[in-house]
């Protein structure tokens, strides 16, 4: 695993682990039973319960294996059938995951073709910047897709001017969504337009664009002025 999704993962349960203690407090303190949904797991502790009992079975119920609420007193020691049917929930789920994985590669696999098909007529990138585009494209940005689909945007919404006539800020929306076969969040589509801010020919006229589309007040007009860039980390694109 990657260090930065165990980084996550460890905050994630540490604080998953405050979350029910500080839930066993509160059922001390009262001398009753507190109960919290946690990630979609109704959880139920009192007062004496056991912390680290509590998150094991959250997580358990979290891939599917106990299907009722838990708590407040779960057993300290998986029965047989538990681990039996723990084991054989966990082989159904990743059976489920890989078919889903390779749904997600095939649609993947098929945006891929229709938008290569759809490039082998279009003009190729015009660059502000070639030498250190060449560079930026093979270092790959930290082993991101981030140059691939920049390059896709680009050379699309070029086919629509060119062919079309069509304005830039009429195509962009619609050939970012074919040029996004990865499913880039906002914070990575953000990346894409700052990439090509930097060394498109139409990469000013992108930024503007894009700053303007998703200000709330006037943060795209000011964006404009000094040169940044808006990321709709927080938007579905």
């Amino acid at each position: 695993m990657p260090t930065k999704q165990v980084k996550k993962t460890n905050i994630f349960r540490n604080r998953l682990i405050e979350i029910i203690r500080e839930m066993i407090e509160i059922a001390a303190e009262g001398n009753c039973t507190v109960m919290q949904k946690l990630n979609g797991v109704t959880v139920l502790v009192n007062g004496d319960s056991d912390a680290g009992l509590i998150f094991r079975d959250q997580q358990r119920s979290m891939l599917g294996y106990i299907e009722d609420y838990i708590g407040p007193y779960p057993n300290p020691d998986l029965t047989g059938w538990e681990r039996e049917s723990d084991a054989r929930k966990k082989a159904e789920y990743m059976r489920e995951w890989e078919k889903k994985l390779a749904l997600r590669e095939e649609k993947v696999r098929l945006r891929r073709e229709a938008v290569d098909a759809k490039l082998a007529n279009a003009p190729e990138m015009e660059l502000v910047d070639e030498e250190w585009w060449r560079m930026l494209r093979d270092r790959n940005l930290a082993d991101t897709n981030v140059p691939e689909c920049a390059e896709r945007w680009a050379r699309l919404i070029q086919l629509e001017m060119a062919q079309n006539g069509r304005e830039l800020e009429d195509v962009a929306d619609d050939t970012f969504h074919e040029a996004n076969i990865d499913d880039f969040n906002g914070i990575m589509y953000g990346r894409v337009v700052s990439t090509l801010a930097r060394y498109w020919a139409y990469g000013e006229q992108l930024r503007c664009w894009n700053n303007k589309r998703f200000q709330v007040g006037d943060e795209g007009d000011t964006a404009n002025i000094l040169g940044g860039v808006l990321y709709p980390a927080l938007l579905s694109i």
